[in-house]
């Protein structure tokens, strides 16, 4: 408000535009020669009364004839005064007239707008209002904390004033947490939800709030009629669309995940003229605030709150489409992972690999859908198992978690059989090589009895993996070797010769085999490279690092670990923590146990993640204590345990690639703390979220930048640090560094 005359706060019903404008106006009045004054458009109805209701607010009398809009200006033309309009977006076009003459007229005049959609006005600055921070899942809730969590201060808050003995220490945190969580952190729902403790105790609350709409039915009576509910709220944004647009909402609902334009076009099954419809219902949406536009990594998608969207689940149900655009949603799920499939060996993985991870929300709905219905059972099983490759580089519990539910039901033997083979390899992974060996050997007995050849040599090869986990070296090399032979004879895919590849390389270096070991690993690379692969050539990296660790060549170990670090997908947690341990080993021999040290607490706490420490194996468990025990000979106990907590902290930032640099260690400061000096307040802010995780895009959210601006910050931070990489900026902070101080905490 310091540099721009009309800033419009621009969000969906409920959020608390209007509290954040006047808690603005109460804050900037003494600025204003003529005060603050309040506009309220939300009785308005027909757009031709907003001067009217103008002058009203103004206490201007004028009965002449001139044109209302005339009064307005003329009295506001010499005055230093900020208007707050409230509620424009259903008369906005008669707003905006109005505002864009005052402004013109009336230099000394700035204006603070609400509105679901922009104005449009010249010289317009939009803000978006976002819903209130969340708490951290496991934050411990008392008294003096609750105002560091926005939307859980708002609910105790009106807890308190709506519910007489309501007491914060009788009642269990964790609930209060998962309601603010459930309600997404809308001040009109966690007010709504806050009367409702009336008559249910808070752990109620949360288990009713899976029906959120029809649990919040009773308002405040102080408040205006149209936000006596939350559905009152949503249904007055509905009302507001035109039929296109509410078509629109009502499709778009069927993505729990958010979707893309091409997403959207084939559930709706738009083409040709149709187009040009959808884009101007997509726009008017985004307009209204009902949906959320993103753009991460050059790609749009557009997302719902879960309140507005539940609220178009149930019309879809009310006008009987929810069957018609369920099917053409699955239907479009079903297209997404054959594309998958088809591409996650190829040059396009990683853009594939990450598309899937955008549509994670949107595969799990399909997948609860699928499996829940005995005529779709199949399709469950044959998709849970084309995602192999997706659940190892990006969610192995949550893979395990669906493929034991579809393996539970018979659907059709095939793809039952590749599910559980599957099943089998994710438990196996996890560290589980007991369950492991059973799910496996129940698989390969179908696969026998079905005289299914392919079935029989990837049940076989998983078998062996398993066994070579357990330690069983014997057997591992027996199945292994009749893996590879039935490879041989039947058509597999690619990438489960390479992974037969890593698997024997991996067994024969714990052989003392290196050599052998060596020529695996080649034939794998080779194989990658004729298909342009990327990721499995991360695990046939690590594979050859392995070798060149245990042939002491300790500079090319790193080497091609940082090579496999960078193939390593984003979320690839299993192909990062592998890589890791053998990168602290690596340390460790070098004679680097500080180190060692970190690297070896980000790599227990990413194992931790998603199953037991290096597959449950000793073999491998016994070769990380030795790296243990050589680092803490060369540090000290305590030096250790401090680096190591570095490692457990730093890994949730997920800041770890940038201990493989030598001007990295979380210990060195020298001239990097000279040049931390340079970073103005703003940057220094960046950077801290930067180093918390946050994506350009959350921080823009929270810091109300553009994501524009953003990027220019974090830009300028890397040059000013001379850096390459945002894990760089999050391991210098991990080590203790301390940019200019931030501002938020300085006010």
């Amino acid at each position: 408000m310091r540099s721009h005359r009309l800033v419009t706060l621009c969000g969906i019903g409920g959020v608390g535009k209007t509290r954040l404008a006047l808690q603005c106006a109460e804050g900037g009045a003494g600025r204003f020669r003529d005060g603050v004054v309040l506009i309220e458009l939300a009785p308005v109805r027909q757009p031709e009364l907003v001067p009217t209701v103008a002058a009203e607010a103004l206490g201007l009398a004028d009965s002449s004839s001139r044109q209302r809009i005339e009064v307005v200006v003329d009295h506001l033309r010499d005055k230093q005064a900020l208007l707050v309009v409230d509620n424009c977006e259903h008369v906005l076009e008669a707003t905006a007239a109005l505002l864009q003459a005052v402004l013109r007229a009336a230099p000394d005049v700035q204006v603070v707008a609400t509105s679901r959609q922009q104005l449009g006005v010249p010289g317009e600055v939009v803000l978006p209002v976002d819903p209130l921070p969340l708490p951290a899942e496991g934050v411990v809730v008392h008294r003096d904390s609750i105002e560091a969590h926005p939307a859980l201060d708002l609910f105790v808050r009106r807890a308190e004033s709506s519910v007489p003995g309501f007491d914060l220490d009788a009642v269990d945190g964790t609930d209060l947490i998962a309601i603010c969580h459930r309600l997404e952190g809308i001040p009109l729902a966690l007010e709504l939800a806050a009367v409702r403790l009336k008559v249910l105790s808070a752990s109620q609350l949360r288990e009713r709030l899976h029906k959120r709409l029809p649990v919040l039915t009773h308002g405040m009576t102080t408040s205006p009629p149209r936000q006596h509910t939350l559905r009152a709220t949503i249904d007055w944004t509905y009302e507001l669309c035109d039929p296109a647009e509410q078509q629109l909402w009502r499709t778009a609902s069927a993505f729990p995940g958010g979707f893309t334009l091409t997403s959207i076009e084939a559930v709706t099954g738009v083409t040709g003229a149709d187009e040009h419809a959808l884009l101007e219902a997509l726009t008017g949406l985004v307009d209204r605030s009902v949906l959320l536009r993103s753009d991460e990594r050059g790609v749009v998608r557009f997302r719902m709150l879960e309140t507005i969207r539940e609220y178009g689940l149930e019309l879809l149900d009310e006008t009987g489409e929810s069957a018609g655009v369920r099917e053409r949603f699955l239907d479009w799920c079903q297209g997404l992972v054959a594309d998958f499939s088809a591409n996650w060996f190829t040059p396009r993985a990683r853009t594939w690999f990450r598309r899937l991870r955008d549509e994670h929300l949107n595969l799990r709905a399909a997948l609860e859908l699928w499996s829940t219905d005995e005529d779709q059972v199949a399709v469950a099983q044959r998709v849970a198992a084309d995602l192999w490759s997706y659940w190892i580089a990006s969610s192995l519990p949550e893979g395990r978690l669906w493929l034991a539910r579809v393996v539970a039901q018979p659907g059709d033997p095939v793809q039952w059989r590749r599910a559980m083979t599957t099943y089998g390899f994710v438990a196996a992974l996890q560290g589980e090589q007991a369950e492991a060996g059973g799910i496996l050997g129940t698989s390969l007995a179908s696969a026998r009895e079905a005289d299914d050849r392919a079935g029989v040599a990837v049940a076989t090869h998983l078998l062996g993996v398993s066994a070579f986990f357990a330690g069983d070296q014997e057997l591992a090399h027996t199945l292994l070797s009749e893996a590879g032979d039935r490879y041989a004879q039947v058509e597999v895919h690619p990438g489960w010769l390479v992974s037969l590849h890593v698997h024997t390389g991996l067994m024969m270096v714990f052989d003392g085999a290196s050599d052998g070991a060596a020529a695996q690993f080649e034939q794998g690379l080779a194989l990658c490279r004729e298909a342009g692969d990327r990721w499995l050539r991360g695990y046939v990296l690590f594979g050859l690092a392995f070798v060149a660790f245990e042939r002491h060549d300790r500079p090319e170990a790193l080497r091609l670990l940082r090579e496999c670090l960078d193939d390593r997908e984003e979320g690839d947690l299993l192909g990062s923590a592998l890589a890791l341990d053998l990168v602290a080993w690596t340390l460790a021999a070098d004679g680097d146990g500080e180190r060692s040290a970190t690297v070896l607490g980000v790599a227990s706490r990413l194992w931790g993640t998603f199953g037991q420490d290096l597959y449950g194996s000793a073999g491998w468990i016994e070769r990380r204590r030795t790296c243990e025990h050589r680092a803490r000979r060369a540090v000290g106990d305590r030096r250790f345990e401090a680096a190591y907590a570095r490692g457990v902290a730093l890994s949730r930032s997920g800041g770890f690639v940038s201990f493989l640099d030598g001007d990295a260690r979380p210990a060195r400061h020298g001239d990097r703390m000279e040049r931390a000096a340079r970073l103005t307040r703003r940057e220094g802010q960046v950077a801290r979220l930067v180093a918390s995780g946050l994506s350009n895009r959350d921080i823009a959210a929270r810091l109300t930048l553009s994501t524009r601006t953003v990027e220019g910050h974090v830009q300028q931070v890397l040059v000013k640090m001379a850096f390459t990489s945002r894990t760089q900026i999050a391991a210098w902070l991990a080590g203790g560094a301390e940019p200019a101080p931030d501002p938020v905490a300085t006010r």
